[in-house]
């Protein structure tokens, strides 16, 4: 009998103990929690439609649960989110106007939020046009760190267009292509995923 006491004792002390010591280091659910990630645009054309889609493949292969939406469909809480990413396309200067009055609308909380935004614009391919065409996402949300903001080519593709654009931009010299640079929206993108999340998926890859 008190040898079995004594087996019991020793199996105690060497295997439950640690074990118990060992949960109670865990990281809490809370700390272990997958980042949400929320990205809302508009699209005429459907390339910013497009990107906005590819990014969001892009941050679930990093870690983060993300949803999609027109800013015009839009019509819940952004509480959730840890990362908000905005997205319009430039039409003669301008983004679209949901845009725009969404980060009108939840300003407040935006501020409080990771938050970023990318202009589609084929301009910023154009030396001559370029300084004008970075200035884009403050018409957004005049704010944000620069870090936080973008501009990316789209994709040009005729047959999306109304037949007088297309022979404004036949005449401008405009070409059919996807313009856009898949290596510069990845590294832009890595840069605003959350810390915590860019932490944990390191982890995970070791």
């Amino acid at each position: 009998m008190n040898h079995f006491i004594k087996h019991l004792f020793t199996l105690i002390v060497t295997t439950v103990i640690p074990s118990l010591l060992a949960l109670n280091n865990q990281p809490t659910i809370l700390e272990n929690s997958v980042k949400k990630a929320l990205i809302i645009y508009e699209s005429q054309a459907g390339s910013t439609a497009d990107t906005a889609q590819k990014m969001g493949t892009y941050l679930k292969t990093k870690g983060l649960e993300t949803t999609l939406s027109k800013a015009s469909d839009w019509n819940k809480s952004l509480d959730p989110f840890d990362l908000i990413i905005i997205g319009s396309p430039i039409i003669m200067g301008s983004p679209e106007k949901s845009i725009v009055d969404f980060a009108k609308k939840h300003q407040s909380i935006l501020a409080q939020k990771e938050t970023a935004v990318f202009a589609i614009c084929l301009a910023i391919n154009e030396p001559a046009k370029k300084e004008e065409a970075l200035s884009y996402p403050k018409k957004i949300i005049e704010s944000l760190p620069a870090s936080h903001q973008a501009v990316f080519a789209g994709v040009m593709n005729f047959n999306t267009i109304n037949w007088f654009k297309k022979i404004m931009l036949k005449c401008m010299g405009v070409k059919e292509g996807d313009y856009r640079n898949w290596n510069e929206i990845h590294a832009w993108l890595d840069s605003i995923i959350p810390q915590s999340q860019v932490v944990e998926d390191d982890h995970k890859s070791t």
